[in-house]
């Protein structure tokens, strides 16, 4: 259960800066930046010490996008309505190094 909750931590805080990074371009840095590079590493350090995770991954990242929604809305003053209400992106794009949204 913890590695569960680790891993859904990680992709939380990715997916809330994903969409911060998307909703706020004018307020992009290296903060953010070196976040969502990091949530990266520790989201394959969770899962490639945990393998028995990876046919849940589908409805973690699920559960963790609504939890970014939530991040996203009182961390940049938007109303949570301007998120979509499902995931944009596919997980694959979500850990991938090259992904950032535009």
């Amino acid at each position: 259960r913890s590695e569960k909750r680790a891993l859904d931590s990680r992709l939380t805080v990715l997916l809330a800066h994903l969409l911060k990074w998307q909703y706020q371009p004018i307020r992009r840095g290296k903060s953010w930046q070196l976040t969502i590079e990091g949530q990266r590493i520790s989201f394959f350090d969770v899962l490639d010490d945990n393998p028995s995770l990876k046919p849940q991954l589908d409805s973690i990242l699920a559960h963790a996008y609504s939890k970014a929604r939530i991040e996203a809305a009182k961390e940049t003053g938007l109303d949570k309505s301007t998120f979509p209400a499902q995931c944009p992106w596919s997980l694959s794009q979500v850990v991938d190094d090259a992904f950032w949204p535009e």
